[in-house]
C-alpha cells in the first residue's frame, strides 16, 4: 500500500511538473500562429504531441496551421484526429469540409438515411470517455434506487428502475458502437502530392491508379515497407508506406 501511495505521489508530482511546459507550448502555438509564423506553430504543437499529450484543440489548431501553410494532406490528417477524439467538433468539420475541396480525388459519398444521420449526430454528441461516463453513472443510479427499493421496500421506484436499465443499454450499445469504431479503424491521409498505386507491392507490376495529397483510404495490409490501400469506391493498389500517414495503427486481420 505504502509502495502504491509513494508512486501515486510520484507521478502526480511529474504532472504537475510537465503541465506548465505543455500550457508554454501550447499558448507558444497560439501566438506563432496570430502572428503568421504557421511553421512555428505546427513545430509547438507536434512537440507536444511528441511528448504524449493528445487533445481535440492541440490537433484543430495544427491542422490550422497546416491549412495556412497549403499542406493539405496534414491538415486533414489533424483534422481527422481532431474528430475521432471530439466527432462534434464543429470547427473541425467544417475546416475539414474546406480543406477538403482542395483534394483533387475526393469522393463525395450520398448522404445516409434520416436515421442513421439522426443516431450518427446523437452518438457524436460525446467523446467516448463521456459515453463511458455516462454509463457508469446510469449504472450506479440504478444500483442506488434498487438497493432504496429493497431496504424500504418502496415498490412505486420500480419503474424508475425500469428506465435506468433502458437508459443503460442505450448507452452500452453507443458506448460499444463509439470504442469498435476507434478499433477497427484503419484510416490514413495521403501525404505525397502524388502517387501511384501498384498492383502488388513492388514498382515492376502495372500502374493501377495514380491518387493525390489529402485523399482519404482504408489501409488494409502491410508488405515490408508497403501497404495495399482501399479507396471509398472499392478501387485498390500498394503504395510506398511513407506516402500515407495512418490515422490509427494498422490492425491485423
Amino acid at each position: 500500500m505504502l509502495n502504491r501511495l509513494f508512486l501515486l505521489t510520484i507521478i502526480v508530482g511529474n504532472l504537475q511538473a510537465v503541465h506548465p511546459q505543455i500550457s508554454i507550448k501550447y499558448n507558444n502555438g497560439i501566438e506563432a500562429y496570430k502572428n503568421g509564423n504557421y511553421q512555428l506553430a505546427v513545430q509547438e504543437f507536434e512537440d507536444i504531441l511528441n511528448q504524449g499529450w493528445e487533445a481535440p484543440e492541440i490537433y484543430y489548431n495544427l491542422g490550422n496551421a497546416f491549412f495556412r501553410s497549403d499542406e493539405i494532406g496534414e491538415a486533414v490528417w489533424a483534422y481527422e484526429k481532431c474528430l475521432a477524439i471530439k466527432p462534434s467538433h464543429e470547427d473541425a468539420v467544417f475546416n475539414l469540409s474546406l480543406v477538403n475541396l482542395n483534394v483533387i480525388d475526393r469522393i463525395d459519398l450520398p448522404p445516409p438515411p434520416a436515421y442513421l444521420k439522426i443516431y450518427n449526430s446523437i452518438r457524436n454528441t460525446l467523446m467516448l470517455q463521456e459515453w463511458v461516463f455516462a454509463l457508469a453513472l446510469v449504472f450506479m443510479l440504478f444500483l442506488f434506487f434498487r438497493c432504496l427499493r429493497i431496504l424500504f421496500r418502496l415498490k412505486t421506484i420500480r419503474p424508475l428502475e425500469n428506465l435506468f436499465i433502458f437508459f443503460f443499454i442505450l448507452l452500452l450499445l453507443i458506448s460499444s458502437h463509439n470504442y469498435y469504431d476507434t478499433q477497427t479503424t484503419n484510416d490514413a491521409i495521403i501525404f505525397a502530392p502524388v502517387v501511384v498505386a501498384y498492383s502488388e507491392p513492388n514498382e515492376y507490376s502495372t500502374r493501377v491508379m495514380e491518387i493525390h495529397e489529402g485523399l482519404k483510404v482504408m489501409a488494409i495490409d502491410e508488405a515490408d515497407d508497403w501497404i495495399e490501400i482501399e479507396l471509398l469506391d472499392g478501387k485498390k493498389g500498394w503504395i510506398k508506406s511513407f506516402q500515407l500517414k495512418k490515422l490509427s495503427e494498422l490492425k491485423s486481420s
